[in-house]
């Protein structure tokens, strides 16, 4: 007993941390970008401060600064070669790729120089100036290094998914314009069917001019729906057979009948294919 106890602890802990652990990573990630460019930013505003005897106000505007070009020209370099990755190619990627990095390199570039350089001036110690310039230099670097695998795959996810809907969309087109061209081929054969059934076009004008009550006390000749079933395919009965109202008043103005008449011809379609037994089960 104790053991299934001790056992089911173990695994609602593993449960726990298996769960906590993508979330807690892909904060890291995010928030990365954001911690690593301060620690350089902050070294700089203090040497401005104090070898420049910069104000306040101006050294916090610097940090503020450092840390936002840093923060995006980091991502938008990452993000720019790892497009290139998939491209290489590609003139405007390459030329993004070189744009992005080149605004990079001038960043470390100013961070490296104006902190060697006021300490250098002042007669720090090189081992403190190489410490300096370890940080600014390894923290930025490997931030962007961990930050380019979660780019990267942000960057693929959001293609991947425009690329599923865009293909959904033209599924869905093509699906629509199949549709319409059974349901006008449908039209067409009962057309035609009237046609050969009625020649003078009697019995059509008949189904203009009188109203559905007479149809409905048979007064109106109705068509003869075992010559007309032998003139549709399979799936122009499924068409017929799921007609929607909207769609047999439309069809009753097309081909001269009334919406009764339509609404039979979607009823005997439905028995033809078995789907009201379905109904009625």
């Amino acid at each position: 007993m104790k053991t299934n106890w001790l056992a089911d602890g173990f695994r609602y802990l593993y449960e726990v941390v298996v769960e906590a652990d993508k979330p807690i990573f892909m904060f890291s990630m995010v928030l990365l970008p954001f911690i690593a460019p301060l620690l350089p930013a902050l070294i700089t505003a203090q040497n401005l401060q104090k070898y420049m005897e910069f104000p306040t106000e101006w050294t916090w505007i610097g940090v503020v600064a450092f840390e936002l070009v840093a923060m995006l020209s980091q991502m938008a370099s990452v993000s720019a070669n790892m497009k290139l990755v998939d491209d290489p190619h590609n003139p405007a990627l390459i030329s993004e790729a070189r744009r992005t990095g080149l605004s990079y390199g001038i960043y470390i570039a100013t961070l490296i120089a104006s902190n060697a350089i006021l300490e250098f001036v002042n007669h720090v110690s090189f081992s403190q100036v190489l410490v300096t310039a370890c940080l600014t230099v390894g923290l930025s670097f490997s931030a962007s290094l961990i930050n380019a695998t979660r780019i990267y795959n942000r960057d693929r996810d959001d293609r991947d998914e425009y690329n599923r809907q865009s293909l959904q969309e033209h599924e869905d087109l093509i699906r629509r314009e199949k549709a319409q061209e059974k349901l006008e081929r449908l039209r067409i054969k009962q057309g035609k069917f009237q046609e050969s059934s009625n020649p003078s076009g009697n019995l059509v004008e008949s189904s203009r001019k009188v109203p559905e009550d007479l149809e409905s006390s048979k007064k109106v000749p109705n068509f003869d729906w075992r010559k007309m079933k032998n003139a549709l395919t399979r799936e122009e009965l499924i068409v017929m057979a799921n007609w929607s109202p909207a769609q047999m008043d439309d069809m009753g103005k097309k081909t001269g009948y009334t919406y009764k008449t339509m609404s039979n011809w979607r009823a005997n379609a439905r028995q033809e294919l078995g789907l009201e037994k379905d109904d009625e089960a």
